[in-house]
């Protein structure tokens, strides 16, 4: 077979008269049924036509009630070392044809789906019925017994002696099968003349329809066995003495578990167990739930569960939140909310945290801003907005909705937005939050300056495409939901950030970053804390492309000094490169060392001087770079840059025509600013030092010599 892991056979046992080999040549054309091999109780074989599907088909044939040719093993030179030697226990009378018999209804008739006897004589139905009539081996989950779902099929098939066409009315149902399984009695006598593919049509259709019956009685008590397990069961099987009076019982379970040996402490370990409730005051209910999941996790052998271990202890069984809000509570101000304006500034960071709604997972952002543009109304997250004096919530409680991860912590109510849990159920990587909420905030720039989305490690294996359908546990609903869901954008951080920059235009894509590590192996779990210190020492670097480009676009930006002046057809320009922080004179060391022989320039190539030769204060560290550059028209697009021989990095807020630079100073705001702020224009440069105040003399003035008259 070609994947045995996940495919389901079907065993077809064809026995009787001659009649089989031509059933079998008319319903497997594909198969050489005829050709000699080594000798054996029975023969099997794959269906060719069936052999690279799901359900595989695998039909064997002998007749059980002859001796012709059994132990004969001159032809088992040709198969090597492939064959495979179990001895039996003989009793002293037990003659060849009951052992022959004894051997089919305990190895062979177990694993059975659909028996088709073909028979044409009294005496034929006859050794029929003695062999059913005799017990048959067994087949069990632990203690659970595993029904036969076996159907028989008695074929009358055509001959010419005169007691052939009796043989119905001397056969009868064996006593031992009535009410436990379907025996159906199907006459193709009258087809004898036919040609065998359609003599023997009635019995493909037959067959068809039985192995499905059971194949859904299988996948609905969960007893669908792979070629793999199979292989092994019935090799077990194999192993099992006969020779009782009892029918020989295999425990599917115990093959499966014969390498997991129950530890001595296991008994000590669960009255420890429901010491630790007593004292913790919980319900004893729940220790015989968590003692019932914790064994329903090991009910099956490996690679045969229906569900995913983990997640169902995940669902039974959640972290303290509580622990959870008192970490949170210690790097977090507990008495900061969310959208608190004291402690704001204009300059001040932006910070948005992604929820998500525990009603329909649809993702929600809580910040502290509003931003100057809009925001679409049928927008694929929503903006949560107080309406209420209530509803401004601690940030360690935001914080908490954020991480409430689904089989790890309980999601948080919050007053007049609900409960709300893990923004990642929603949007892992919130790439395309942040483009449109960058957009909303700077409505003016024509793009982002830098965007840098940190990843917490990732691993790439090659996912093997499924050729065909391979099994209820890999192509039924539910493991291929949960399949798509675990590597969809929304669960995936990895592949949420290829898909939103996707829908980047080319030219923005060059100031998106991913910060992100490849690990040797699979990702751990999340609470998996064991791979922390492991993790911690692996070596990682940040590329030197993204330091530039923090360097240039996050900490020097430029603004306009006075109005352009026109002359002979160009507007010559003067401004200033500033800097953001007030540790200026570190970040330009870092720009000399990341860019050699830094300098100023324009994207037309206008040098506008070094980088470490500014104009502003040594004592303080406000730095300023007076630059003028000249321009033809003021809505041409330009930008100024850190630029060297070999490079050239953007300074943040570029690229802008000078016209959109004079609109965002307000440079034309005569009656006060939009927003209401201060400045004022031309702006006013001034460093961080305190300003120096003049004391207040008050001077006395002299008398005067003479008096002034009055005109």
């Amino acid at each position: 077979m070609s994947h045995p892991n996940s495919q389901y056979p079907s065993l077809v046992y064809f026995a009787g008269n001659g009649n089989r080999i031509k059933a079998l040549q008319a319903l497997f054309p594909h198969n050489n049924v005829t050709r000699k091999g080594p000798a054996g109780l029975i023969r099997a074989h794959l269906s060719t036509a069936t052999a690279h599907t799901e359900h595989p088909v695998i039909f064997a044939e002998s007749n059980p009630f002859s001796q012709a040719g059994v132990g004969d093993s001159c032809l088992l030179r040709w198969s090597g070392d492939r064959h495979r030697r179990y001895p039996l226990a003989l009793g002293e009378s037990q003659r060849l044809a009951d052992l022959q018999q004894e051997v089919i209804r305990h190895k062979i008739l177990p694993w059975t789906q659909v028996l088709c006897f073909f028979v044409d004589t009294v005496s034929e139905i006859r050794n029929v019925q003695q062999l059913l009539d005799a017990p048959i081996g067994t087949l069990s989950i632990g203690t659970s017994h595993i029904h036969s779902m076996m159907r028989v099929v008695i074929v009358l098939s055509g001959n010419s002696q005169p007691e052939a066409h009796d043989a119905d009315n001397g056969f009868e149902l064996p006593n031992a099968w009535l009410g436990q399984h379907r025996i159906t009695v199907l006459d193709i006598r009258d087809r004898s003349e036919l040609s065998p593919f359609i003599a023997f049509d009635p019995l493909r259709s037959l067959v068809l329809e039985q192995i499905q019956e059971i194949r859904s009685l299988q996948k609905e008590k969960c007893l669908s066995f792979s070629a793999v397990h199979l292989n092994a069961l019935w090799g077990r099987g194999l192993q099992l003495r006969m020779g009782s009076s009892s029918p020989a019982n295999l425990d599917c379970l115990m093959v499966a578990r014969e390498g997991y040996k129950r530890k001595p402490a296991m008994v000590s370990c669960f009255v420890e167990l429901k010491t630790q409730f007593a004292s913790s005051a919980c319900p004893e209910d729940e220790l015989y739930n968590f003692i019932a999941s914790a064994l329903l996790l090991d009910a099956y052998p490996p690679e045969m569960h229906l569900f995913e271990p983990n997640m169902v202890f995940n669902a039974l069984y959640r972290y303290d939140s509580e622990r959870l809000e008192d970490a949170l509570q210690r790097v977090i101000d507990p008495q900061r909310r969310m959208f608190d304006v004291t402690t704001t500034s204009s300059t001040g960071c932006r910070v948005a945290i992604i929820t998500s709604r525990t009603s329909d997972g649809k993702a929600c952002v809580l910040a502290n801003y509003r931003g100057m543009g809009q925001r679409e109304v049928n927008a694929a997250y929503e903006f949560l907005i107080p309406k209420m004096a209530d509803e401004n919530p601690h940030v360690w409680k935001v914080a908490h909705c954020s991480v409430a991860a689904p089989f790890f912590f309980r999601s948080k109510s919050l007053p007049g937005f609900g409960a709300l849990q893990d923004g990642g159920v929603r949007a892992n990587n919130p790439l395309a939050i942040a483009l449109k909420e960058s957009v909303v905030i700077w409505p003016s720039a024509k793009t982002h300056d830098l965007l840098l989305s940190v990843g917490t490690g990732s691993f790439s294996s090659a996912a093997k495409p499924i050729e065909r359908a391979s099994g209820i546990l890999q192509d039924s609903a539910i493991p291929r939901m949960i399949r798509a869901t675990m590597s969809s954008p929304c669960m995936d951080g990895e592949q949420g950030f290829h898909e939103a920059l996707n829908f980047v235009p080319d030219v923005e894509r060059s100031n998106i970053f991913r910060l992100n590590h490849e690990l040797p192996e699979p990702l751990p779990r999340l609470d998996d804390v064991s791979k922390l210190e492991e993790m911690s020492k692996m070596h990682f670097t940040v590329p030197t492309e993204l330091v530039r480009t923090i360097l240039a676009t996050a900490f020097f930006f430029f603004e306009l000094d006075e109005l352009p002046i026109k002359s002979q057809g160009a507007f010559f320009c003067k401004g200033s490169v500033l800097c953001s922080r007030s540790y200026s004179r570190d970040l330009v060391k870092l720009v000399m060392v990341e860019f050699p022989g830094a300098m100023f320039e324009t994207a037309r190539g206008q040098r506008l001087g070094d980088v470490d030769d500014d104009d502003g204060c040594r004592v303080c560290g406000y730095y300023r770079k007076k630059v003028g550059f000249s321009i033809n028209g003021l809505h041409e697009m330009t930008s100024i840059g850190i630029a060297g021989s070999s490079f050239f990095q953007r300074i943040g807020g570029f690229p802008k025509s000078v016209q959109e630079l004079l609109d965002d100073q307000q440079a034309n705001s005569h009656f006060g600013r939009a927003d209401h702020l201060v400045a004022s224009w031309p702006p006013k440069r001034n460093c961080y030092c305190s300003p120096r105040v003049k004391r207040h003399i008050k001077f006395l003035e002299p008398a005067l010599i003479y008096k002034k008259r009055r005109l």
